[in-house]
């Protein structure tokens, strides 16, 4: 038995304490895994319970990352299943190809990066599924306390976010906006003053003004920035027609007319731009098609035609 014969080797008929492994998986000659073989034509279903009492069985003198084995393999060569235990409900699943070695040691080197302990086997490192329930609460502060009205919080909330956003232009436009909803307009046109001092040196979106303008209830302004960001393809012009920090620009024709230029779906109606789209599109053209149908199978072209 040579492990170092490459990154991932299969060792046949491997003994551990329950019985011979059909498979037993070695990466960077470490065991991780083992792969039950069955004659085709057996339910894979039933044979992870068998897989898992060789992932269970593994000698001591074995070196493994992982005890018990995390990946588990059942296969009838036609039909193959997978089981990762790092899951925190693992079951096995069915898959149309094995993995790279590569691909099962960076799943192993990222599990103790993402949570170093904490999982039910043996205080191993915990899956991705594992880790996706343990995401952190959503963040509901700063632009959702704005929209409730809740101006203070939304304005502490966005200081402490552009402390954090080492002086993105993004979250810099936002606070103005904020503090222009919650009657400091002084404070507003300070960073503002300090945005198109930046713009100087390095790029700002008309957006981002526009968003300091609606808060300053500035209309015109706003809007001629959004013109401007219209005009140089800004992508965040996407996200213009369920923008909240434009929701006072809405009922104004020009805004809506930005919408509709943008084409994007949104809050306004579209039946009048899309029967108008529709309008133009030319009649379908079907001869190219019937031509190749006469080419490659005429007696049925010609039935169809008679029918």
């Amino acid at each position: 038995m040579n492990l170092y014969a490459a990154r991932g080797v299969a060792v046949r008929e491997y003994p551990l304490k329950w019985g011979p492994a059909d498979y037993l998986l070695f990466i960077d000659r470490e065991a991780v895994g083992v792969i039950e073989a069955k004659r085709q034509g057996v339910t894979l279903t039933g044979v992870e319970l068998q897989a898992n009492k060789y992932s269970d069985g593994v000698p001591d003198g074995v070196p493994a990352p992982i005890k018990p084995l995390p990946f588990l393999y059942q296969s009838t060569g036609v039909e193959s299943r997978f089981t990762n235990r790092l899951d925190p409900e693992c079951r096995s699943r069915r898959i149309f190809h094995f993995h790279q070695p590569s691909t099962l040691a960076d799943w192993v080197a990222a599990e103790s990066v993402w949570l170093p302990s904490g999982h039910r086997l043996n205080n191993a490192p915990a899956g991705l599924r594992l880790r996706l329930q343990q995401l952190p609460e959503l963040w509901t502060q700063g632009l959702s306390s704005l929209q409730l009205g809740k101006h203070d919080e939304a304005i502490a909330a966005l200081r402490k976010a552009q402390s954090l956003s080492h002086s993105r232009t993004m979250v810099s436009a936002q606070l103005p906006h904020a503090l222009g909803r919650g009657g400091d307009r002084a404070g507003a046109l300070a960073i503002l003053a300090d945005l198109r001092h930046a713009a100087a040196e390095q790029y700002v979106s008309p957006y981002e003004f526009a968003w300091i303008h609606a808060g300053l209830d500035d209309r015109e302004s706003a809007l001629g920035f959004l013109e401007e960001a219209c005009a140089e393809h800004s992508s965040q012009m996407i996200f213009l027609p369920e923008d909240p920090l434009f929701r006072d620009l809405r009922d104004d024709l020009r805004f809506r007319s930005l919408v509709d230029r943008v084409g994007a779906p949104g809050v306004f109606p579209r039946s009048r731009c899309l029967s108008r789209a529709s309008a133009e599109l030319p009649e379908p053209d079907f001869s190219d098609v019937e031509d190749a149908l006469e080419v490659h199978a005429p007696g049925r072209t010609r039935a169809r035609a008679e029918r």
